[in-house]
């Protein structure tokens, strides 16, 4: 019998947006899509999206702006 890992949802959601940073798709300085705009891009509900961003928040990735949105920090100093 074989068990297939996969990760959360949500820490499936972080490590492409981490990918996405990286790569140079979200730049730093530039605003991230909206939350709902990340729903349907990912197809994942409203609250994987909040504890996407939250991870991505708290570990340096992003910060936000209480009106404004998500802003890329680019890739946090080890």
């Amino acid at each position: 019998m074989s068990f297939d890992y996969s990760p959360p949802k949500y820490a499936q959601v972080v490590a492409e947006i981490q990918r996405r940073i990286e790569r140079g798709d979200y730049p730093p300085g530039t605003l991230l899509p909206s939350e709902h705009q990340l729903v349907a891009d990912f197809g994942v509900s409203r609250p994987t999206i909040v504890k996407a961003l939250s991870s991505l928040r708290q570990d340096g990735w992003i910060e936000t702006q209480q009106g404004k949105g998500s802003f890329v920090r680019g890739r946090p100093a080890l």
